[in-house]
């Protein structure tokens, strides 16, 4: 099972949990109740010191509006100085609604989000409607109706703090204080609107009618607050609200009936009755106070008891959890402490020690009977352990003797042993000193003779081995020698090929350079040719230019040619005038004498002016020829360097030409001078590698040498070499001698 794999005080740890859970659990839903309660009823205090705050609101704007009534009712006539007053102590009351608008909606936003928001939007016109009413812009009735809005708005939201209250009674009695307050609010209405007429001498339209409903609403709304509430409240109420309203104020009421009746209001003074009024509203105001208080104390007193309950439920569970610890502590370790020492006597029975004592085997319970059982199983032990010890003695006599019998098996062996040992430290010994035909031939014990045997048969393989590696010796020497004169000989020859391809890369090289410089040349000439080609395109544009410039002075030659010709027919002209003024003036007689003198001084210009402009015609013609000339000669040149451009340009030609095949040899040599670079530095790598190589088999003969030394200092059977030896020993003399050659 489950359980089974737990220890036994966690099982009653368990057991015992469950039903203190339960109690816990019930515990816990009693505290959390009379928290609930406790919370409920603090709720309720915190709205009812809100609703004062708005009631207070309501008061002023009360007050505020049976002033605005009656200043407007009389077109301004009456109480502006006590309008004046109100308006600064509304203002005061509403600076105090904004924390209780906020509280509002923290308590509850779903309830009273919209309502406050109304409430805050309402509030923002007084402003404007207080300037209207200065300005005399509206009506009694629309000053009324605005504040009536405004406190409706309020109101709504008080009404709304009945249904947040926990106690049913006190959510009764607040509905009963919430009828006192409306009463007083008709009590307003009704005095702002009775002020309004006796201002006016006359109701407005349903003005009448709306005052008569005031004034019964009242007296039900009242009586209902009345009946509702009880105790001291109740007292205080009907102390404040005393026998209703006063004699005086009903006779006005009934003159304002009268008035409303006959539709004339007279013999009314509208603040004697403002006043009475607020006598009556402040009346209502008080009782309403007394059921707000009332609510609070007993809200209050609510708190405290479910608070006392809270603190004795919470002390009783930390009493019963802590006394139910302290019971379950003492049962677990009257369990834990004997199963504990029972334990630890059966782990020092484990260990061997059977001299423990049991006192838990007096007890006549569960306990006991384990420690009795504890008790038959030491002594079941202590039997069981002096049989082993008899049977242990008897077990080591035999062990003496086989003990014995072993000891001269191994002496035996030992000799055996040591015999072998002998034997082959002399052959080992032989084998040391290069012996290898060595054998031994005195047989072992048939355990160690396969040893012998085993020695023997490597001293055959080994002298085997040995010469062998002795005709290899001789045949790598000879060998080596060939390689060695071969390599001398390759050295040499790579040498001399070294240095001829050192002296071809050289002349390669110096071909190069004379190439790369008649490039060179070839491309600073084709460069010069293009310069000239350039500097006759240059001479052939001024040329053109030049020609161009002689067009035009040919032509302005024309056109002055042309002028000089119009001067010609004025200057005839002016002579054939001047002709005619002279006859004209003879026939005048002294009278034109003066005139026939100007007139021959005018012809004599004009012919002067005839030849001059003959003269210039004549230069201008000889201009013409000359330009035309010019022109010729010019044309000439254009051709010539147009002809001489030509034959540059053919030059640049072939001076391209050349640079481009020089540029081309120039990059082939450099090709073959890397080639031919390669090869050097290839060339000489391999004279490198030889020398290497040369050296590598000087050295190889060297070792070979000592090699064959070292296997040389064997001494093996002369049969047993292997053929081919007097080959490897002429080949190797044959190289020595070639080496000394």
């Amino acid at each position: 099972m489950l359980l089974q794999r737990f220890r036994i005080s966690t099982r009653i740890l368990c057991a015992s949990l469950i039903p203190m859970a339960a109690f816990a659990l019930f515990a816990i839903f009693q505290i959390a109740e009379l928290k609930a309660e406790a919370d409920r009823y603090g709720a309720t205090q915190a709205l009812i010191g809100h609703e004062r705050v708005l009631s207070g609101a309501i008061h002023t704007l009360q007050r505020e509006r049976g002033y605005s009534f009656a200043h407007v009712g009389s077109q301004g006539r009456d109480m502006g100085n006590e309008l004046a007053t109100a308006r600064a102590e509304t203002d005061q009351a509403l600076a105090g609604t904004a924390d209780a608008r906020a509280a509002l909606r923290a308590f509850d936003a779903g309830s009273f989000g919209g309502l406050t928001e109304a409430m805050a939007v309402q509030l923002q016109k007084l402003s404007r409607m207080r300037s209207r009413i200065d300005a005399l812009d509206l009506t009694a009735s629309e000053a009324g109706g605005f504040y009536t809005a405004a406190i409706a708005s309020i109101l709504d939201t008080s009404r709304e703090m009945a249904a947040h209250l926990g106690d049913p009674e006190l959510a009764r009695e607040f509905d009963a204080y919430l009828d006192a307050v409306t009463a007083k609010e008709l009590a307003g209405q009704e005095r702002g609107l009775a002020a309004g007429a006796i201002g006016a001498s006359q109701f407005q339209d349903g003005g009448f009618q709306r005052f008569v409903e005031l004034t019964g609403g009242q007296a039900v709304l009242m009586a209902r607050f009345l009946s509702a509430i009880d105790g001291d409240a109740a007292e205080q109420a009907r102390q404040a609200y005393g026998a209703g309203p006063s004699g005086e104020l009903a006779s006005m009421r009934r003159t304002l009936i009268m008035g409303g009746v006959s539709g004339l209001i007279s013999g009314l003074d509208g603040r004697h009755w403002f006043n009475t009024a607020s006598a009556w509203i402040e009346q209502l105001n008080k009782a309403a106070l007394a059921a707000a208080q009332d609510i609070k104390a007993k809200a209050a007193i609510g708190e405290q008891r479910a608070s006392v309950q809270l603190w004795y439920s919470a002390s009783a569970l930390a009493a019963a959890t802590l006394v139910m610890a302290v019971f379950l502590v003492i049962l677990v370790r009257s369990i834990n402490r004997p199963l504990a020492g029972l334990s630890g006597i059966l782990k020092g029975m484990a260990a061997g020690n059977l001299d423990a004592d049991i006192p838990q085997a007096s007890q006549s319970n569960e306990l006991g009977d384990m420690a009795r059982s504890v008790l038959e199983l030491k002594e079941a032990i202590r039997l069981r352990a002096e049989g082993e010890a008899a049977e242990q003695a008897r077990r080591a006599e035999d062990d003496a003797r086989r003990s014995e019998e072993e000891a001269e098996r191994i002496r035996r062996q030992a000799e055996d042993t040591r015999f072998a040992v002998r034997e082959l430290g002399g052959a080992l010994n032989r084998l040391a000193d290069g012996d290898v035909t060595y054998r031994i031939e005195n047989e072992f014990v048939d355990s160690l003779d396969e040893l012998r045997e085993n020695y023997n048969l490597s001293m055959d393989r080994l002298q085997e081995t040995l010469a062998s590696v002795q005709d290899g010796v001789r045949n790598i020497d000879a060998g080596v020698s060939e390689i060695r004169v071969a390599s001398d000989d390759l050295a040499g020859r790579t040498e001399q090929q070294a240095a001829s391809v050192e002296e071809t890369a050289a002349a390669i090289e110096e071909i190069t350079t004379a190439v790369k410089d008649a490039a060179a040349r070839a491309a600073e000439a084709g460069r010069i040719a293009g310069k000239t080609t350039e500097t006759a395109e240059k001479s052939g544009d001024v040329v053109r230019q030049a020609v161009a410039s002689m067009g035009r002075i040919a032509a302005s030659s024309k056109e002055i040619e042309q002028i000089i010709s119009v001067i010609d027919d004025i200057a005839f002209q002016t002579n054939l005038l001047a002709l005619n003024a002279g006859v004209e003036a003879a026939r005048a007689g002294d009278a034109g004498s003066g005139f026939g003198v100007v007139a021959g001084e005018v012809r004599e210009l004009a012919q002067r002016s005839a030849k001059a402009a003959k003269e210039i015609q004549a230069l201008i013609q000889t201009s013409a020829g000359e330009v035309k000339d010019g022109v010729d000669l010019v044309n000439r040149t254009g051709d010539a360097l147009a002809g001489i451009i030509g034959e540059v340009q053919q030059v640049n030609a072939h001076v391209a030409a050349i640079a481009a095949a020089a540029a081309q040899q120039s990059t082939s040599l450099g090709e073959v001078n890397i080639a031919i670079s390669s090869i050097d530095h290839s060339t000489q790598n391999n004279a490198a590698m030889v020398e290497q190589t040369t050296a590598a088999t000087h050295g190889l003969e060297k070792e070979a040498g000592t090699l064959s030394g070292l296997v040389g200092q064997f001494r093996v059977n002369a049969a047993r070499r292997a053929p081919g030896t007097e080959a490897a020993d002429l080949r190797r003399q044959a190289g020595e001698r070639a080496v000394a050659a």
